[in-house]
């Protein structure tokens, strides 16, 4: 028993060391070094130093990916509540009203109002954001703002990476 003891803890122990190589990496690369400079500081080849610390644009396309995920899940649920308010009729004469503003609107070299489908998506954007305030504990409700805090925090990391690469 001692000796697969022994191995348990060897192989926590080099998960560790990995883990450690792993973040220490990331770090190395954020703070611009090169994948060859970590590598032979780390004593390992710099295929090695790639697969523990992802280039920043595989980074980049997988956040990107996952943000457009998210979006178009949003955008799904604002559609099935905005095509519950949608009247075609009233719509229509919302328009030709607008239409005639814009036309004004435009001649004075004033900037466009929002259309009757933009305020239409707006409203029930609202409506679904009062519904996961009102209700707190609800699964559904906890997973959709999971899903909205995941995407801002996306959102930031991008910005953090346009940055980086500004060098601001």
């Amino acid at each position: 028993m001692d000796s697969l003891a022994n191995v348990t803890k060897a192989a926590e122990q080099r998960r560790k060391a990995e883990l450690e190589l792993a973040a220490a990496v990331t770090a190395a690369r954020e703070a611009g070094e090169s994948l060859r400079a970590i590598a032979a500081a780390a004593g390992v080849s710099h295929e090695q130093v790639r697969r523990l610390a992802p280039q920043p644009e595989g980074e980049r396309a997988r956040l990107e990916t996952r943000l457009a995920e998210l979006d178009a899940r949003w955008a799904r649920l604002v559609a099935k509540i905005d095509a519950g308010y949608a009247n075609t009729k009233a719509d229509r004469i919302e328009q030709a009203m607008r239409n005639g503003k814009a036309r004004k609107r435009r001649n004075r070299g004033l900037p466009a109002l929002p259309t009757v489908a933009e305020d239409r998506r707006r409203f029930a954007e609202r409506l679904l954001l009062d519904f996961l305030e009102g209700r707190p504990d609800d699964p559904l409700v906890i997973r959709a703002k999971l899903e909205l805090d995941e995407a801002y925090l996306i959102r930031q990391r991008l910005a953090a990476l346009d940055e980086a690469r500004a060098g601001l």
